[in-house]
């Protein structure tokens, strides 16, 4: 419900794809990106980030702009912006992409994790002599082994954020910790359990429900976001912070597989913290039917049917006999219409 007095012309229309993947509509202040982007300067600015610093862009921005000449490139001069087109990354516009990277010098990386690790096989092969001050990782969750091969590769800080497009909650990383400070001034934040009953004890995984404080046209009370988190075992961190934490964030309920006796298995539950996709450029666990999966893979030139091999017993390590995983090599696999990019791809009805 819209507040009373105000117009819609005067306000915003955002769609979201919402919990379920479909699509939900509503209004926001016209205010709200730029009050939202000066709570994000103000976290980035725990890794030394300033206004004016300089960030390569990997989002889901389409380039269709007439003057860039099929370009799938950009630099803002005003913004300090190189932006790269994530739908196309092939081997010769990476190659563009980190021509333009020297020319530019970016100071820091500022995109989705899938798009940032395929830009970080390339450079681990290619070479680069620009190096970054940080990584700023926002929309997907990232993975311990994908943040780790990211500071090998590049030699610097993976920062991360929590934040939805429906603006209630901000919960970023400090300079001591990778767990989630939740900003108070921006949004009240629970957890509850599959009855709904709060959750305030560490160590009980919940979903996260909230309330935001930014948008007065049509504020969303007690939203159920369909996210999965915990609370933080440690009472204070080390920064000072008076903040409440989160200890992880793991996506949507539905971005879990199911297994043949209903047991699910996360993103977290199932990562493989070993080299076993070091000759991979993309993988994706997809699953249409319970307790059966296909694990597509995207190969690079040294991949062999060891590498397959490894995989299998990994996976059987974690999951046992809840499911049966197929590999299956691809030539891509495509991100989402906003490009971010699914490391589970699940397409069953789950209550």
């Amino acid at each position: 419900m819209i507040k009373c007095g105000i117009h819609k012309e005067k306000l915003d229309y955002v769609v979201t794809s919402g919990t379920t993947g479909r699509s939900a509509g509503f209004y926001q202040d016209k205010s709200v990106l730029m009050r939202e982007w000066a709570y994000v300067n103000f976290i980035w600015k725990r890794v030394g980030y300033k206004p004016d610093s300089s960030r390569l862009v990997l989002r889901g921005k389409v380039f269709r702009e007439k003057k860039l000449k099929g370009k799938s490139w950009q630099w803002d001069a005003l913004k300090r912006e190189l932006s790269i087109d994530i739908f196309k990354m092939t081997k010769d516009n990476l190659r563009i992409y980190c021509e333009k990277i020297e020319k530019y010098k970016p100071e820091y990386i500022h995109g989705y994790m899938s798009a940032i690790i395929v830009l970080c096989k390339y450079i681990e092969k290619s070479g680069i002599h620009h190096s970054f001050s940080g990584v700023l990782a926002v929309s997907e969750p990232v993975t311990i082994e994908q943040r780790m091969y990211v500071e090998k590769v590049l030699n610097t800080r993976v920062f991360s954020f929590y934040g939805h497009t429906e603006r209630l909650v901000m919960a970023a990383e400090c300079e001591e910790s990778t767990e989630y400070h939740i900003e108070p001034q921006y949004g009240f934040v629970e957890l509850i359990d599959s009855e709904g009953n709060q959750i305030w004890e560490p160590g009980i995984r919940g979903e996260i429900v909230a309330t935001g404080f930014l948008n007065e046209a049509m504020p969303l009370i007690r939203y159920r976001t369909g996210d999965i988190a915990e609370w933080s075992e440690k009472k204070q961190c080390s920064c000072g912070r008076a903040h409440r934490r989160l200890k992880s964030v793991e996506g949507r309920q539905k971005d879990v597989l199911l297994g043949k006796n209903d047991t699910r298995f996360s993103v977290a539950a199932i990562n493989m913290h070993s080299n076993i996709f070091e000759h991979v450029s993309k993988y994706q666990f997809y699953q249409e039917k319970k307790g059966e999966v296909i694990l597509k893979i995207v190969s690079t030139e040294e991949f062999d049917k060891k590498d397959i091999d490894e995989m299998a017993r990994q996976i059987y390590e974690k999951v046992g006999n809840e499911l049966d995983v197929r590999i299956s090599v691809v030539e891509d696999i495509l991100p989402e219409k906003n490009g971010k990019f699914k490391m589970i791809n699940q397409k069953l009805e789950m209550e």
